[in-house]
């Protein structure tokens, strides 16, 4: 995960600027839906911090830390009761403050609205909001904080300090790509379109990777699975 983040965001040359900004998602904990009448917007991952260590942040960590990525998306799901996306342990303290994400972290399509309308888990849309950003939310996949981060200012909620640091957080990654330096297609990237997309080098280049990803393993006895042996 980490050298394909790098890959599309590493700009060439001497610019510094971001290509694009990737985004991995979805953090964390989040492996199952529709299973025994439990969905993704109702599950609880009870999980030790053991496991969240050593199993489940893991490719989040590499992302963050080798991959230089500069964005990560929480999920519909809760982690030991708390919605990943108003849990300010695995936001502000781990991604932000021990991994150091030099970007922004954004909420899976309305999790923020599926938090209180589906998990139940604040008792107003306020509180929501308030808890999402505290958590260290700076972006949401819809509406929600839009319509409801005012009124949870107005309620004393939330202070405009955490609102003023998840704009900043926003608008670097959007300075970082270029978007503040004037007409777009006088970037360095400006110039690709629709034509760039799926060209014979692209398709060579991706054949080229899946051969050198496959792996050939011998079967000495191993398969097929004894009953015998293995129960």
């Amino acid at each position: 995960a980490a050298s394909y983040v790098r890959g599309l965001q590493q700009p060439y040359g001497r610019d510094s600027r971001l290509k694009v900004a990737a985004c991995c998602k979805h953090y964390t904990a989040y492996d199952l839906d529709n299973w025994k009448g439990i969905d993704r917007f109702h599950f609880n991952a009870r999980v030790s911090k053991q496991d969240l260590e050593d199993t489940f942040n893991v490719p989040f960590r590499e992302c963050v830390v080798e991959g230089k990525v500069a964005s990560v998306m929480c999920s519909y799901n809760q982690v030991n009761g708390i919605p990943t996306c108003a849990d300010p342990n695995l936001l502000r303290n781990t991604i932000r403050g021990e991994w150091r994400l030099n970007g922004y972290i954004v909420t899976d399509c309305d999790s923020i609205g599926v938090l209180y309308d589906t998990q139940h888990y604040t008792s107003t849309p306020e509180e929501s909001a308030a808890d999402a950003i505290k958590a260290g939310v700076d972006l949401d996949c819809g509406p929600f904080l839009a319509v409801h981060t005012q009124e949870a200012i107005t309620r004393r909620m939330l202070s405009e300090v955490y609102v003023d640091g998840a704009l900043a957080n926003t608008l670097a990654v959007q300075m970082r790509l270029g978007m503040f330096d004037g007409e777009p297609s006088a970037q360095p990237f400006g110039h690709l379109g629709p034509r760039d997309v799926c060209t014979s080098a692209h398709q060579q280049l991706a054949l080229e990777a899946a051969r050198q990803g496959i792996v050939l393993m011998k079967n000495q006895g191993s398969l097929p699975l004894s009953t015998a042996r293995h129960r």
